[in-house]
């Protein structure tokens, strides 16, 4: 799609502090070790790379994935 102007990415974000994940960290703090910053995601960070692939500054980009994950592995299960 490139070809005529269209640019397709993703954003794949990792835990985000919402309410959608409040059950599963009230049930455990495995999630403390398996993301290696040790912290959950803000919403703001979510935003800040979609902010990103939307700008001028990625006018360029085009088929990329950014994890926005706090450095956790893709398909790793906090359990």
């Amino acid at each position: 799609m490139a070809e005529i102007g269209i640019r397709i990415n993703t954003v794949t974000p990792g835990m985000t502090d919402t309410e959608m994940i409040q059950s599963v960290i009230s049930k455990t703090d495995a999630w403390k070790t398996a993301i290696p910053m040790g912290r959950l995601g803000k919403p703001s960070e979510i935003a800040d790379a979609v902010r990103y692939l939307l700008s001028d500054s990625a006018s360029y980009v085009s088929g990329a994935n950014i994890r926005v994950s706090g450095g956790r592995a893709p398909g790793s299960v906090i359990g």
